[in-house]
């Protein structure tokens, strides 16, 4: 199936569309950029069909398609969003959780702090819910508070930390609290011997992985920044 034969909408739609999905015109195309195209015109069908489950399965490949293909993180972004809010509308929290987790990390690399903090809280606040998920809440608390680091805004990380402590009276003794909260202190002396302390104390008991990383050493270069200018 090529992108021009694609199934248009009639009054057979929901079997147009089902023969669609299965006939995914990506098996058939020689770029990253026509996959993407065709699979959109994919989700133009099943979402007129009001097959929204399905709509958001075929966002998240385009999301993929853009990360791993193409290095588009921005698009890639858009796409995990877009998926994720079809998840929530029908029920599929946990996938759509994942996929707004997806896009707040991607968001922090690409700069975009303050939106990547409204992702993280917002997967929070729907995990906060469920007790098969509440233990998670901790680690996107922790991203969004690096994330308020890396924009030197300690003012920030405080109100949040407080406002966690007070939807979840165990966050504050939990080690991410009490990282963030040695990184803030840090942060606010100008302190890197302590900076780099905390995060080596820290890396002991868990391991940083790549997204932390990468973050902590562009907060480290920011506190250098903020000291030359004092």
């Amino acid at each position: 199936m090529r992108i021009g034969t694609l199934p248009k909408p009639t009054s057979e739609g929901s079997r147009a569309v089902g023969h669609d999905i299965h006939h995914s015109p990506r098996l058939f195309l020689t770029t990253s950029s026509e996959a993407a195209d065709a699979l959109g015109l994919t989700i133009s069908l099943l979402t007129k069909a009001g097959r929204f489950r399905q709509a958001a399965d075929r966002e998240k490949e385009i999301a993929q398609i853009y990360l791993q293909e193409k290095q588009d993180l921005g698009k890639a972004c858009e796409s995990f969003e877009r998926a994720a809010e079809w998840y929530a509308q029908e029920d599929a929290m946990a996938t759509a959780n994942a996929c707004y987790k997806d896009a707040a990390d991607l968001h922090a690399e690409l700069g975009h702090y303050s939106h990547a903090i409204a992702l993280y809280q917002k997967v929070a606040e729907h995990s906060m819910t469920s007790a098969l998920t509440k233990y998670s809440v901790k680690e996107y608390w922790l991203r969004a508070g690096l994330c308020a680091l890396a924009m030197q805004d300690t003012v920030t990380v405080r109100r949040n930390m407080q406002n966690y402590g007070q939807q979840d009276v165990t966050f504050p003794s939990t080690r991410e609290a009490k990282f963030i909260n040695a990184l803030t202190e840090a942060v606010e002396a100008g302190d890197k011997e302590a900076f780099t302390n905390a995060v080596f104390e820290h890396d002991q008991v868990m391991k940083l992985d790549n997204w932390k990383t990468s973050i902590l050493l562009h907060i480290k270069r920011g506190m250098a920044d903020e000291m030359s200018l004092t």
